[in-house]
């Protein structure tokens, strides 16, 4: 998906969360740890990409 918005020259790409907040009674089956094992991943690659990463 990176590759793809560089392609087209959308260099900024904005992060909305997408899993619960901390301290949320709802039951959730989220792996916080998988999250951000991909989310540093996609940051090194946007790093290397001349991108940059917003988040909310």
């Amino acid at each position: 998906m990176i590759d793809y918005f560089k392609s087209i020259g959308v260099n900024i790409i904005w992060v909305d969360p997408i899993f619960p907040g901390v301290g949320d009674k709802e039951e959730s089956n989220f792996d916080h740890m998988k999250f951000a094992k991909k989310f540093l991943e996609a940051v090194n690659m946007l790093k290397k990409k001349m991108c940059f990463m917003a988040v909310y």
